[in-house]
Formats: structure tokens, sequence, C-alpha cells
């Protein structure tokens, strides 16, 4: 009887009809996503990320070099927030082990790289985070030379007008490429070249024309004509607002505030997001991006430290209250016991009936984020 209470209540939760437990405290969430993490980190041996767990198939996918590369310095600041030698430990080796997906160039390949060999800038963009954070935290200059390798490779693909067109996933530039400027940012802080700062900029000012007054940006999604995504919105945002940390030019800062805020005034009352908006904010999908809403949690409590406003604090706390309300605590099913969905309802657009590792990944970003801010010192956090 218990376990049928159980797998209606489970379904319930993935159809929407309720939400999850209230927050018990952002400590008892971050163990649950931990948890979950390790699962997927477990699933590919250790050497790496999976992409995730896909519910209807019943099985995890293969390390994605992606989000490896990208998690590499969430497991660096997890090591910082908690003195836990094992998160260190897995991000150098993660570190090591993304050497082997780099092209002879040194492009990242994409994640299905055992079927096609092909590398993609967003990609490489997102491992040179994991090598910058690697280098910054040791001082192996292996880490450093990777990152270069793959900073070269895409200076190279780069077009004059600073957008890359080649090596694109589904063959379209996008505006979360402001990801790559980024990184390519944090290698320049370490590695003062200025192909580097310059490619970036070249870059950002491509961003910055095809930003709407409103804070919307035109190719800003996955497709040509697709609606955005919260997650690829927020992925553009969190680009500027840290490249225009790195750079002092107040036109990134003032491009994130701009989406940041319009994401805000869109937030509904239980916190969540629409999953995707169409031009002039039309809400073009009813359910939840969780990814999204994890990314524009940590942006918010990142400016309300830099604009000194509790606003973006409150909204981010509300988003944070709903991711958790989604989380699914209490539960035998191990391969969803902690994680983050793609949707809610899981049956929503964004990575329909799967755990995306990243949603993860954001969530805890998001927590430490909100542990950071409150700390009575300051601890130093790598970027990615």
């Amino acid at each position: 009887m218990e376990s049928k209470r159980e797998a209606l209540r489970f379904l319930r939760i993935l159809r929407g009809d309720v939400p999850n437990t209230s927050r018990r405290g952002w400590n008892i969430h971050l163990e649950g996503a931990l948890s979950w993490l390790n699962l997927a980190i477990a699933s590919t041996g250790g050497i790496g990320l999976s992409k995730g767990f896909d519910l209807l198939r019943r099985k995890w996918h293969p390390l994605y070099p992606e989000i490896t590369g990208y998690t590499i310095p969430t497991l660096l600041n997890l090591y910082l927030m908690t003195g836990n030698s094992r998160w260190e430990a897995l991000a150098l080796k993660w570190a090591k082990n993304l050497l082997q997906y780099r092209s002879i160039e040194g492009g990242i390949y994409y994640w299905d790289h055992q079927k096609s060999h092909y590398p993609v800038i967003f990609d490489t963009g997102q491992v040179i985070f994991g090598w910058v954070a690697a280098y910054c935290h040791t001082g192996n200059p292996l880490f450093l030379e990777a990152a270069e390798q793959s900073a070269n490779w895409l200076v190279h693909q780069q077009r004059e007008d600073g957008v890359w067109v080649n090596h694109q996933h589904l063959n379209y530039p996008k505006v979360i490429d402001a990801r790559v400027d980024w990184a390519l940012l944090e290698l320049y802080k370490v590695r003062p070249k200025p192909v580097y700062q310059q490619a970036a900029l070249r870059n950002l000012n491509w961003v910055l024309q095809n930003q709407h007054p409103d804070g919307w940006f035109s190719h800003c999604g996955f497709r040509r004509f697709e609606a955005p995504f919260t997650h690829t919105l927020a992925y553009t945002a969190e680009a500027l607002f840290y490249s225009a940390k790195i750079t002092d030019d107040e036109r990134f800062m003032e491009a994130a505030q701009k989406t940041a805020e319009a994401l805000m005034h869109f937030q509904r009352p239980d916190g969540s997001l629409a999953g995707a908006f169409g031009k002039h904010w039309k809400e073009a999908e009813k359910s939840t991006c969780l990814t999204g809403n994890a990314q524009i949690s940590k942006l918010w409590i990142e400016m309300s430290k830099e604009f000194h406003t509790s606003e973006y604090k409150v909204a981010a706390e509300k988003s944070l209250e709903f991711l958790c309300k989604t989380q699914i605590l209490g539960t035998n099913f191990c391969e969803i016991l902690g994680g983050i969905a793609g949707s809610y309802p899981i049956y929503g657009k964004y990575e329909r009936f799967k755990y995306p590792a990243w949603a993860c990944k954001f969530f805890i970003d998001a927590l430490l984020a909100v542990q950071k801010d409150n700390a009575t010192r300051e601890l130093l956090f790598y970027s990615g």
C-alpha cells in the first residue's frame, strides 16, 4: 500500500498537479542535488559528467564534454565551500580527462563524440572554463596550454564581424556564444594575449546588436525562428554580466540588467518563469524550464550584490524556493532523487522527461551563491 501511495504521489508531482514538500533549508536541497550529481558521475565511471538521465528509456546518457568542462568550477567551489577534497580531486581528474576530447586543432567534440567527431564552438568555450579554473587552482601549465590551444582554434574560426558561423550546433549562429566570450575573457585574465580579448569583444558587440530595447534577444534560440528558452536567455544575460565585470564595459552590464529585469517582471507568483519567450516577451511555453530558473536565480543574486538592492535577492530566493519544491527528495527511485528535471511539469518542451545534468549543476551554483552571499567571510569562487 505504501509503495502504491508513493507511486501515485510521484506521478502527481511529475504531472505538476501538486508541489513537492516545502523548502526545508538550503542545505537539505544542496545535499539532495549532490547525491544526484554523484550518480551522474558514477554512471561515467567517475571520469566526467553524464548528459543526464532519460526517464522514459530508464538510462543514463554518456559523458558530455561541454558540461563536464563547465562543472569543473562548480566542483572546485564545492571544495572551497565544504573543504571536501573529493570534489577537488574529481575536478582535476576531469580537467585531465577532457584533453582527449579535443580535435588536433583544439576544438571540443560535441557530446555524441563516439558517433560523430565534430568540434563545436560553444562546447569549446565551456571546457575552457574548466581548464582555466584548474590552472588557477593548481598552477599546472598543462591546463593553461590546453585552454590556449582551444582559444586559438576559436579565434581562427571567428569571422571578422565577430560571428562564429562554422562549427555551430544545428548550424545556426547564436547569441549564447556570449558564454564563449566570457570564457575567453577568463583566459585573458591569466594569459593576457590581446587576441583573446579582441575576439570576445567582437562577438559581444554582435550580441548587443541582437538585443531588443526591451531586453529580449534575436538569435537566442537553438534553432532559427525558435522562441528562446529561458535557459538560453539566461546564458546570454549571465555572460554579459560577467564579461562586464572583467572588461568594465558598462554596455554589457546594462544589457545584462535589461534582460534580468525583464525576466523579473515576468516572474510568476509561484516564483517560476515561462519555459520560453517570443518577441516582446510573449510567453511561448507554459511549462517552466528549470535550468533557466536556476541560472537566473544565481544571476539575480549576483546583481543584488552589484547594485545593492534587495529586489533581485527577493526574486532569486522566490525562484529557488520554486525549484526546491520541484526537487523530489522522498522517493526510492534513486535516478531522480535530488535531481532537477528539464521541465516542470516534466512533459514540458525543454528536455522533456529528462533530468539533464546541467540543470542540477546550475541549481547547485545558485545554492552556493546564496550561501556565499550570506557568508561572514569573502570566498574566492571560480567562474563557469
